[in-house]
């Protein structure tokens, strides 16, 4: 009797859920978090600022610092630039607020990142 073994390759595709969320600063600044529940690495911020074309914020990382912290760069822009989302795991359903800090490089704002419906 003999025995095949057959070996795919790639890798399987991540199972997550989208969840939305928004925050604003200050200085006329939206912010859109597209929370990837489920696989944090895949989530994305996106930053619009009056009439400017929209920057789109990537995560370095695909998993959180072991503090909770998770830091996101611009897809395109200065290393300075950035934003710090607080708390996240990977292991946790996504909360409701999620707490962060935008920096330009110039100044830094509080960000309070609440669930959007859209």
């Amino acid at each position: 009797m003999a025995f095949s073994f057959v070996r795919a390759s790639g890798q399987q595709a991540k199972a997550f859920e989208k969840v939305m969320f928004t925050a604003k600063t200050g200085t006329g600044k939206l912010l859109r978090l597209a929370y990837a529940d489920g696989y944090i690495g895949a989530s994305e911020i996106t930053l619009k600022v009056r009439q400017r074309p929209a920057q789109l914020f990537v995560p370095v990382s695909g998993v959180p610092e072991p503090n909770g912290d998770l830091l996101f760069r611009p897809r395109s822009g200065g290393p300075k630039t950035g934003i710090i989302l607080h708390g996240i795991s990977d292991e946790n359903a996504a909360p409701e607020i999620i707490k962060g800090i935008y920096n330009d490089g110039k100044v830094r704002w509080t960000l309070t990142f609440q669930r959007s419906g859209t």
